[in-house]
């Protein structure tokens, strides 16, 4: 098993942007697990694979901003915790109980 990874390898394999990837590894210190190898490449460890799957998981698919991102990996919190999941749900409920209110008055 490869123990580092290509910017392009990580790319291909995770499905995030290159661009990306560079960007994040400054925001997040925990992927900032750079290495540089003789051609001056940045290369990923293999453990940063799964932190990129998280950070795309929480800030492109669960629309968290970066700093709650950035907060929750710090911290280990489980991207599935229900009660934050709740809490979200609840807020979305009621923005959609606006936006009925909004186009049918009568309701």
């Amino acid at each position: 098993m490869q123990t580092e990874y290509t910017v392009e390898a990580v790319s291909r394999i995770t499905g995030v942007p290159r661009s990306k990837l560079l960007f994040w590894a400054r925001e997040f210190p925990r992927l900032e697990t750079l290495t540089r190898r003789e051609d001056d490449s940045p290369r990923f460890a293999v453990e940063a694979l799964e932190l990129v799957l998280r950070i795309d998981l929480l800030v492109g698919r669960m629309g968290y901003k970066l700093s709650a991102a950035r907060r929750m990996i710090a911290e280990d919190a489980p991207v599935g915790d229900d009660a934050e999941l709740r809490g979200r749900l609840r807020i979305l409920r009621d923005e959609l109980l606006q936006v009925r209110q909004t186009l049918n008055p009568e309701d």
